[in-house]
Order: C-alpha cells, then sequence, then structure tokens
C-alpha cells in the first residue's frame, strides 16, 4: 500500500476497514492536492516538520470525513426525482481538507467551524401577518404583533396582500440559469457541451492546433463556476458566483484573453509539475522555461554523445574501406610484380636458346668495346646468380681502367646492373700483379723486342 503523508498513520487496518463499511464507505485510497492553493491549505492543517509536501505527496483517506467524499453518481430523471447510483471509487470534493488526525494532539487537531444554515433570503414583508376582527365601528384590524398598535382600515388589507405575494414570487425565481450560455457570444475556437445534470453546462475551449479542449468552464445555478485549464483546477477570484448573462459573458471573455503556458516544447515531458498554466509575457511561465532549459542542455549533450558515436563509426568504416582498398592494391601489384617476372624468366630463356652466332652477327656492327660488353651480358645471363661468372681478358682490361679511373662510378654500374662488372675484390687482385713504375714498364719492351725479331730492318728503321 503506499505511503500516507500524514505520520504516524496506519492505515489499511482491520480497524479502520470496519470504519469505513460502518459508515459506508470505500476502503481506504490516497489522494493527492493537485494544485498548489490545495498543497498549501493541506500543509497547515497536517503541520509536517521533518519535510515539505508537494503537489505528488498523498494522503490516505481515513483523514477526511463522510462529507468530503463524493460517493454517488447523481443523474436527473424526466419526472423530476434524481437517480443515484453508487460509485466504485469514492471521489474527493475540490475543497475537501483533512480533519481526522487519531494520533495528533488536541491543540494539533484543525478546528472546523460548521456553517450555520442560510437565512431566508426572500424580501421582507412591510407588515406581519394581519388578523381581522369582526366588523365594529369603526372597522380595526388588529396584527399579531404586541408593539404595533397600527390601525388598518380593511380596504387597504387586499392591496398589501397583493405587494407581498408579487414579491415573494420574485425572491423565489431563480436570477441566473446555467442553460443560457446557449444564448453567449461565443469567442472563436468555444464550443458549448452538456453535462447529465441538468442545473450544469459547460463551455470549452479547443486548441485548433492539437484539437484537443484546453480551457474548460462549468456553469452551475446554484454555484460559483469552475475553471480548469488544461484539465487543472484554475482557482482565482474571477470567477465569482453568476447572477446574471452579462457576468457569464463576461467571464468567458476573461478566460479567452488568458494565454497558456506553452509548455517546455519537448515531447518526454511537455510540461513541469508545477507549471503555472497562465503566463502574462512571453510563450512558457518560469517552471517550464527552466524545465525547456534543462531539457535543452540533456539534449544537446546527448546529440554531442551521438555526434561522436557517429563519427567514430564513420571514422571505422572509413579505416576498414582503406584497408581493403590497400590490400587489393598491393594484391594487385604483387600479381604484376609476379607476372613481369615470369616474362623476364622467358626472355631469359630465349636469350639463353638463341645461338652465340647470331648474337655475334647482331653486334658485329658495334664497336669493339660495346661488342665486349654485350657479350659479357649475355654470358652472365646464364648464370643463376653472381658467383661462377666467366669474363674476356679485354672485358677484364677495360673494367680496371673504370675502376682505376673512378672507384664511385664503378660501384654505381655494378650496383644498378647498369652492366655486367666483376666484383671489386676481382679487379684488387688483377691489380695487385701490375707494379706502378714511371717510364715504360718492362713487360712492354719484351713484347717489342718478340715482336721486331723477325722483321726487316727497313720496318725496324720506321
Amino acid at each position: 500500500m503506499p505511503y500516507c503523508f500524514v505520520p504516524h498513520c496506519s492505515s489499511g487496518s482491520a480497524a479502520k476497514n470496519k470504519y469505513y463499511e460502518e459508515n459506508n464507505m470505500p476502503k481506504p485510497r490516497f489522494f493527492s492536492p493537485g494544485t498548489e492553493e490545495r498543497k498549501n491549505e493541506w500543509e497547515k492543517v497536517i503541520k509536517r516538520e521533518d519535510t515539505a509536501m508537494t503537489l505528488s505527496s498523498r494522503v490516505c483517506s481515513e483523514h477526511f470525513t463522510v462529507s468530503d467524499f463524493e460517493l454517488e453518481y447523481i443523474t436527473p430523471v424526466v419526472d423530476g426525482s434524481l437517480h443515484k447510483i453508487p460509485r466504485g471509487k469514492a471521489k474527493l470534493n475540490p475543497k475537501a481538507i483533512p480533519s481526522i488526525f487519531p494520533n495528533y494532539p488536541t491543540y494539533y487537531q484543525p478546528k472546523l467551524s460548521k456553517r450555520s444554515a442560510p437565512k431566508n433570503r426572500g424580501s421582507p414583508k412591510k407588515n406581519p401577518k394581519k388578523i381581522v376582527l369582526p366588523a365594529v365601528e369603526p372597522d380595526i384590524v388588529v396584527t399579531d404583533d404586541p408593539q404595533s398598535s397600527e390601525i388598518v382600515h380593511p380596504e387597504n388589507l387586499q392591496e398589501e396582500e397583493e405587494i407581498c405575494n408579487a414579491n415573494a414570487s420574485i425572491s423565489t425565481t431563480p436570477p441566473w440559469s446555467c442553460t443560457e450560455i446557449h444564448n453567449l457570444q461565443k469567442p472563436i475556437n468555444w464550443v458549448v457541451g452538456s453535462t447529465l445534470e441538468v442545473t450544469r453546462k459547460m463551455i470549452v475551449h479547443i486548441d485548433p492546433e492539437t484539437e484537443q479542449i484546453n480551457k474548460l468552464i462549468t456553469f452551475s445555478d446554484h454555484q460559483p463556476p469552475i475553471i480548469k485549464l488544461r484539465g487543472v483546477l484554475f482557482t482565482s477570484d474571477i470567477a465569482p458566483k453568476i447572477n446574471s448573462a452579462a457576468a457569464a459573458q463576461t467571464l468567458l471573455e476573461k478566460i479567452d484573453k488568458i494565454k497558456l503556458c506553452s509548455g517546455t516544447g519537448y515531447k518526454n515531458k511537455k510540461f513541469s509539475n508545477a507549471c503555472q498554466l497562465a503566463v502574462k509575457k512571453g510563450k512558457r511561465c518560469q517552471d517550464c522555461t527552466k524545465l525547456h532549459d534543462r531539457l535543452r542542455k540533456i539534449g544537446y549533450r546527448q546529440e554531442k554523445v551521438e555526434k561522436r558515436k557517429k563519427e567514430k563509426q564513420e571514422k571505422k568504416i572509413k579505416l576498414k574501406n582503406k584497408i581493403q582498398s590497400l590490400t587489393r592494391s598491393r594484391l594487385n601489384l604483387i600479381a604484376k610484380v609476379k607476372k613481369y617476372k615470369r616474362k623476364v624468366e622467358h626472355l631469359i630463356r630465349q636469350c639463353q636458346a638463341k645461338d652465340e652466332t647470331v648474337i655475334a652477327e647482331a653486334i658485329s656492327k658495334l664497336p669493339a668495346a660495346q661488342q665486349e660488353a654485350v657479350k659479357a651480358c649475355f654470358a652472365a645471363s646464364k648464370r643463376k646468380g653472381p658467383s661462377g661468372r666467366r669474363y674476356t681478358a679485354e672485358w677484364i682490361y677495360e673494367c680496371m681502367l673504370m675502376r682505376i679511373k673512378d672507384k664511385k662510378l664503378y660501384n654505381h654500374i655494378r650496383r644498378h646492373e647498369i652492366l655486367v662488372l666483376p666484383a671489386t675484390c676481382t679487379i684488387n687482385g688483377y691489380l695487385k700483379h701490375y707494379g706502378g713504375a714511371y717510364g715504360f714498364q718492362p713487360q712492354v719492351l719484351e713484347m717489342l723486342k718478340k715482336k721486331t725479331a723477325d722483321m726487316p730492318a727497313k720496318k725496324k728503321e720506321r
């Protein structure tokens, strides 16, 4: 069972249930104030100091009297009688205030003043009831008022009785009937509705945007009108008891001019719990404005979080697509490299299959040094690696000259395989056998001696 706001309350006990059954009351229920004014009235009576009362606080039905509840549905019948149907759940009167606190001390018990019965509101008679005596000379009429010594002639008695009857008939007729609201000049979007009770009529305002009822005025013959804005009771001094059609027309125009609070503008929380309903300036009341700003900040934070998540997800998708594209391009490059490798191997095999005589005929028109270079290239193509290559003496001689002239150039040509050159250590081995000296070397002179041994004397002189 829910918690009662009244301290030390034991609602729902067996004794309480018996009390409700004896007094023909429904089982305990809980009621909330609903409005700020009603909450303040309840808080004064309950007098709880440890916590403040809110609009959602609940008070159980054991703290109200039987007269505070509407226990029956009352419906008028055509013959003038009233048809009563018991309610399934008791309804609390709008002006009900909790007054039963058995656990409170006597000085905390609220003092409720009982209102005395209303006096007769009819117009007072000018004279009390007259008593006519038998005809005497002169004709005298004696009243039942001992303090009155007035003598009334019988001729004037009939006129006075007619005036009294007319005044009595005027006072008994009601000055206002709620059925007259059909004759009022209704502003735009106001519609007249009907209830089950003949003495109650309502007129409602329909919002053209939402197509819902946002203003309601209930007129009654014997009670002040009830005004509701967006289904909440609106307490104000602009709704006195209506006594004429002009007053009802004025009230209708005042309620039509009231500007309602537009709310927060968010679907999850349309209005604040403490919404003031009516506003004088702007679109929202202070409470709805604060709630609107808070919801806007919350929405802004949520949008930022969602934006970050979206950006993170987009980055992941971009990275994934980039990896896939790089993988595809890498596979394509690997396939191209394999293709060109196969093509080069095929060309090498074709060169190896060619006869040397064909190659010699093809390079016969080149200079001698280029022919040596081409022959060295073809000879190297027949080997799987750089080891085991064989070079001619003429090519070794050219390589030695290139090595002597520029070491860096030699290494560059060999590293980038522009020409087939022996290793540096091989060239260094050949250069060790040549001694460096000024003039002609002995080997040159010996070669000249051998060459000129068989030559005629005339050629030697030349």
